[in-house]
């Protein structure tokens, strides 16, 4: 099994996909500051807000739940100092960077049987659900990547745009942002995870990523609501939003349970059909 694991590891970041996803993660997380910097700058001459959203509709909470991709900027950054802490939590909530996730693990995942790498190592595991093992902790890894190549980078973007504005008003909230965030992008890549081994295509496993990503399900939702079953307090992309502006502790936990509730039942589904399914 550590064998294993290190041959993934080794796949993982000697993969230009891998390199190519942290430098898309640099650019999004750039122009997602510099967004909001613009957004702020004419809200503090008077200006309308320059944050759009495809499809708006909002929730009790605030929050957008249609189709498409928004990041929300604060009324107070106009004139006052920026949070570090809610920048983050307002960028990453925005659901631009499950669509990075959605790409890149696809990527990772389903290149193993366009080489024939699955094929050939397969059979020297009996339980080859620890392949699926391995796959897990390796985009567990890729995941972590990202989001502190994130943090680095909308740190030095911040300081640019908003120099002594950008402040860290509490290390605590920070962590809690990030570590949420990342417990969500992790069930989330482990849902595309279950996606390319099912059915073993980048091209339909990205695309169903990216469309759950955009909140495209937020149709399906709709239906639950006429049964007065809210889907989207359990939905991944949808409580990456949510998260952003949601402070009730047992919402919050609601949230975290929910996602490891997905992401057991997608890494279960994909070790039972690794074990059953014909390798090729």
């Amino acid at each position: 099994m550590l064998n294993l694991l290190k041959m993934d590891l080794y796949r993982l970041f000697r993969s230009s996909t891998t390199w190519i996803m942290l430098l898309v993660t640099v650019g999004m997380a750039v122009f997602g500051v510099s967004m909001t910097k613009y957004d702020a700058s004419n809200m503090e001459q008077g200006a309308d807000s320059m944050a759009t959203e495809i499809g708006a509709d909002v929730s009790d909470d605030g929050v957008n739940l249609n189709f498409g991709i928004s990041a929300t900027t604060l009324p107070e950054w106009a004139t006052g100092d920026v949070d570090f802490a809610d920048l983050v939590n307002t960028q990453v909530g925005s659901g631009l960077f499950l669509i990075v996730v959605s790409i890149f693990v696809t990527l990772f995942v389903c290149a193993e049987h366009k080489n024939g790498y699955i094929k050939n190592i397969a059979g020297q595991f009996p339980n080859r659900g620890v392949l699926i093992v391995s796959k897990a902790v390796a985009i567990g890894a890729q995941v972590l990547a990202m989001f502190l190549v994130l943090f680095v980078t909308m740190f030095v973007t911040g300081k640019i745009c908003f120099g002594e504005k950008l402040v860290l008003n509490s290390v605590g909230k920070l962590f809690t942002v990030l570590g949420g965030q990342f417990v969500l992008h992790y069930a989330f890549a482990g849902v595309i995870l279950c996606l390319g081994v099912l059915f073993r295509s980048s091209a339909l496993s990205m695309t169903i990523g990216i469309l759950i990503s955009c909140k495209l399900t937020s149709l399906l939702y709709m239906l639950g609501n006429k049964f007065s079953l809210d889907l989207t307090r359990y939905a991944l992309e949808t409580n990456v939003t949510r998260y952003s502006v949601i402070t009730d502790k047992k919402e919050i936990l609601v949230m975290m349970l929910s996602a490891a509730v997905i992401f057991a039942v997608t890494i279960g589904t994909s070790i039972i059909v690794m074990q059953k399914r014909d390798v090729r």
